[in-house]
Formats: structure tokens, sequence, C-alpha cells
């Protein structure tokens, strides 16, 4: 009995060291791809997603899976390691592709193959151009996969019944011309070596051409002579033959050029001067008529007569000339004639002869004329510029050479900033007042406005008279005979009301008055909107006998400007005529000044 418990004690340790022995074993098996399968098989075509997937069994820790192909004998990789087992690809390329999965766990690397064959589809595709009755539409074929050598057959299909245009050939593109409008539905049908066929359709509207008249041109839109001129069209859409028509209107009267003919193009020699509207009319077998027209402007330089003119009494000097004409003017007399260069006006300033040329030039032309100007003087009209920084440093010797009797000279002018009224002394205004009074000529002064309180505007004054004090000026003295003038136009000014004006002029020139300066010798400045729409105010009576009125560019004599609030016409004391005067190549404001 011993001795068999002995026999079953060695068995059951037999079976438990060769149980141990067989689970160590099975946790110890090797790693390996199990499967590589993928979702078309052995074989598809370009342009077919494949999912790939992949299994593996044994080995150690987590598994990692790559995927990779090869093609041509190249190696590529779809997607590094990751825990994913599948993976996505669309072939573009035709060929035979190995497809790779490689795993690996912490210990080693297995990888597993699998072959497909990958052929581009067997397609036919059928592109068109172009819709027009009897015109030619362009039919072109492409095709891909098929074996061997391709052929293709163009068919149509009108109203029911289907006609070949080409039949089987290698030929891709053939051409069709329709002689009927409708629907047309065209067909390749593509044929391989082996006798297999693709086919595929494009319906097109064959419709009538639309008459365009594309463009018009002239050799010119503008000129100073009677030249030749050639009219120029293009077109597209015409349905058989196309005509073209020429012809113009000048003073309300039309003449034809050129009647209807196949010619595009046609010269024209104009044999009087004016604004022409030239007319091109184009027309087509459906004799629809479809018209442009062009303005050209042919046009002398023409000055206007001048007579007997007087000192205080502005005039236009050029009447006509061809548009985009760039004029200039001269006069051989400064201190008889100013010529306003911006608004083409004589200004006569004494008496005397003077003879004014003009000159125009356009695309190569010139034209020149004189005119001589006789000049009636006027011992109550004076002759006057105003001065500032802008006209740099003045030679007054010269102003005065050249007719000029009194000067009005920027003392300071405002500034803005952050909201913030800064002063400042014109920058030029220390040498060009001694200049001024070295030469005997008469002045005044003006400040330029910024002010939109009575406290701004009361500093505006204090800093004037400390100016003037600086610079040794003196009502009366030296020159200073004329007044000085408060300059209202700024855009912040604008802004206020007429009533928040006023009491900014006022405590301007209450403020001068203060200090000594006569009323009498304050005043205003100002243009016609100013006026009329700013300063319409009863208050402003109190400077009527001498206003400073600018109004560029009026031809006549004294310009008013009308006051709502006394009903009353208004004749300035001095005219600001204009701003494009030159004396000796400076830009200077010119005005008249009545006594």
């Amino acid at each position: 009995m011993k001795k068999v418990k002995v026999i079953l004690f060695v068995l059951t340790c037999i079976f438990c060291i060769g149980l141990s022995i067989s689970q160590n074993n099975a946790s110890a098996a090797s790693l390996s791809v199990r499967s590589l399968s993928t979702s078309c098989g052995s074989s598809t075509t370009t342009g077919k997603t494949i999912k790939i997937s992949a299994s593996a069994s044994g080995g150690s820790g987590t598994k990692k899976y790559s995927f990779k192909y090869k093609l041509n004998n190249k190696m590529y990789t779809i997607k590094r390691y990751s825990t994913s087992r599948t993976v996505s690809f669309k072939p573009t390329k035709a060929g035979t592709y190995r497809f790779y999965v490689y795993v690996k766990d912490r210990k080693r690397t297995v990888y597993r193959s699998k072959t497909v064959k990958v052929t581009t589809p067997y397609t036919v595709s059928l592109s068109t151009s172009g819709k027009y009755i009897n015109q030619n539409v362009k039919l072109t074929a492409s095709s891909t996969g098929g074996s061997g050598t391709k052929k293709y057959k163009f068919t149509y299909k009108y109203n029911g019944k289907t006609y070949t245009i080409k039949n089987y050939s290698t030929t891709k593109t053939v051409y069709y011309k329709p002689t009927k409008t409708g629907t047309y539905t065209f067909y390749v049908t593509v044929k391989d070596s082996k006798g297999k066929t693709k086919i595929t359709s494009r319906s097109v509207s064959i419709v009538y051409p639309t008459l365009k008249l594309d463009s018009f041109t002239t050799s010119y839109t503008s000129s100073l002579s009677l030249k030749p001129i050639t009219l120029k069209t293009t077109s597209s859409g015409n349905y058989g033959t196309l005509y073209t028509r020429f012809s113009y209107i000048l003073n309300g009267n039309t003449t034809v050029i050129k009647d209807f003919s196949t010619s595009k193009s046609c010269s024209f020699t104009p044999k009087e001067y004016g604004n022409y509207t030239f007319i091109t009319e184009i027309k087509d077998s459906r004799n629809k008529i479809i018209k442009k027209t062009m303005s050209v402007d042919i046009q002398d330089l023409v000055l206007y007569e001048f007579g007997e003119e007087v000192v205080g009494t502005t005039k236009k000097i050029m009447k006509d000339v061809a548009k985009g004409a760039t004029v200039t003017y001269s006069t051989s007399r400064v201190n008889v004639c100013q010529i306003d260069h911006s608004y083409n006006l004589l200004m006569p300033i004494s008496q005397g002869t003077a003879n004014i040329k003009v000159t125009a030039k356009l695309n190569g032309e010139t034209v020149s004329k004189t005119v001589e100007v006789n000049v009636t003087g006027n011992e109550n009209i004076l002759i006057g510029c105003d001065i500032s920084k802008w006209n740099g440093y003045i030679d007054a010797s010269l102003l005065k050479k050249s007719g000029i009797d009194y000067a009005i000279m920027r003392i300071g002018y405002s500034t803005r900033s952050s909201g913030v009224l800064k002063l400042h002394q014109d920058e030029k205004f220390e040498t060009n007042i001694k200049n001024i009074k070295n030469n005997h000529l008469g002045f005044g002064l003006y400040w330029y406005s910024k002010a939109t309180t009575v406290a701004e505007a009361q500093k505006e004054a204090d800093t004037l008279w400390t100016y003037m004090n600086n610079n040794r000026l003196s009502i009366g003295q030296d020159g200073f005979d004329y007044c000085i003038y408060y300059d209202l136009e700024d855009s912040v000014i604008a802004n206020l009301s007429m009533t928040k004006i006023k009491e900014i002029t006022q405590a301007f020139t209450e403020r001068l008055v203060a200090k000594g300066i006569p009323v009498e010798k304050i005043s205003i400045y100002a243009n016609k909107n100013w006026y009329e729409n700013h300063l319409d105010n009863t208050y402003y009576q109190l400077f009527a006998d001498r206003l400073w009125y600018a109004r560029y560019g009026y031809a006549g004599t004294q310009p008013t400007f009308y006051w709502n609030c006394n009903q009353t016409t208004m004749k300035p004391c001095m005219w600001q005529v204009g701003s494009g005067f030159q004396i000796q190549g400076t830009n200077y404001d010119l005005n008249y000044y009545y006594q």
C-alpha cells in the first residue's frame, strides 16, 4: 500500500512539471502574421479605393503594424507603425502592386505580402465646342483602358434620327457643321482590339449666333485741326455676310460717310470744326442693325475779341479749344495785363497796351494765337496781392514794377492738434514785411483762423497783436493803410452755427479794438458760399464798407453776393480775383481794391 502511494506521488509531480513546461512554451509562441487581405481581391482599376486589413498572433506586448507597397521595384510607405490593423489606399497608376504589412512587438518584426494587379478602367469621354448654325461644332474624344489600338466612331441624333459623321477610325477629333437649329445629341463609340466598345454622348443646342459690335474706334478723339480721321469696327456673331455703314452727326444733321459695305473701316476728312458724333452700324443676312457712337471734338483755338478793356473788369480770354488740349498763356506786359492761368481770365491792372499769347497743344499739334489788348486805367482802383509762406521770399521791388500797389500779408495762422488750438507766425512774414516796407508798398494783415470758441478767438487776437509789436507795426505807419482781416473759411469753423461764428468774429474784433486798433481798420475775408450761408447776420454790417470777397473765375466787374438778413445785394471793397496769376514764375492771388 505504501509503495502504491509513492508511485502516485511521483506520477502527479511529473504531470505538474509537464503542464508547467507546456504553459511556458505557449506563452513564448513566435510572432506571426496570420492574414493580409485586400477588399478588391487580386485585381482592381485605378481610382478605386482598396481597404487593406491584417492580423497577427503570438509575440509579446503590444503589436504595431506598418503598411507598404512595391511598384516598379520601388517601395513606398502607405502608413507608418501604429496599432491600426487596416488602411485605405487609392492607386492612381496601373501596374502590379505588391502590398506588405510589417508587424513588430518588443522583440522582433515579421511581414506578409500580397499581389494585386491594377489596370486602367475602360472609359470614353466627349467634349464639344461651338453651338451656332452653319458654323463648325468641334467634337473631341478621349479614352482610357482597353486593349490594343482603339478606334472611334462619331454620330449624332437630330429629330429622332441618327446620322453618322465619321465611321470607325483612329481619328479622335472631327468637325460637323449643323444647318438647322435645335437640339443635337452627339455620340462617340470607342472599340478596342478585342472588339469591346464603350459609348458616351453630349447634347448641344444649336442656335443662331448673336450679332455683336465689339468695338468702334477712331484714330483720335480730339484735334486742333481738320485732319483725316480713321474709323474702325470689330464685330462677331454675324450670320451670313456682314455689312458696315459709317456716318456722323454735326449741328443736328446726319451725313453718311460710307454706306453699307463689307469694309470694316473708312477714312474721313472733316471740313468744319465742331463736336462730331460718329456712328457705325452693322447688319448681317438677318437685316438686324446694331450701332455704336463715338464723340470726337475737332476744334481750333478760338479767342474772344477784345476792345477797350478797363481796370477793375475781368474778361475770359479763350472762347473754345479741343477737349484735352493743354493751354498756356503769356502777356507781353505784366504791368498792364495779368492772366489767371487757372481760370482763363484776363485781369487789366493799368493803362496801356499788351499782347496776350495763347498756345494750345494736343497730340503733337501746336496752335498759337495772339490778341492785342488796350487797357484804360481807373485811378479809383488799386491792384494788390496777398502773401504767405506759400509765395516764398518775395521781391517787393519786382511786384511794384509789375503794377502791384499793395499787399495783404498773412501775419499768422492757427492749427489744431487733437482738438488743441496752436498759433503760429507765418514763417516768411518777418522777412517779407521788411521787404514790403523798404519798397514803400502799402499793406494790410490777415489771420487764418481755426477758432471754435470765444476764448480761442480772443487768443488769436492777442497773438496777432504780439506779432505786430514784435515786428514794430502800427496802423497808419510805414504803409500800414489797409485793414486787418479775419480769414473765415476753415472747415472746422464751417461746422459751427451761424450764431457761434458771429460770436467768434465779434470776440476777435472787440479784443483788437480794446488794444487800440480802430474798428474801421478791422474786417473779414470769405467767399460767396461763406458770406451767404455762414455770415448772413446783421452784425457783419459793421464791416459792410470794407469786405474782402474771394470770387475766382468771375468775368465782369465787382461781383456781388446776397445777404438775406437785410435783403441786400452786397458789393465788396476788395475782390480777390483768383490764385493763378504769375509774376516771374511765382503764383500770386491778385485783388482789385475799389476806393
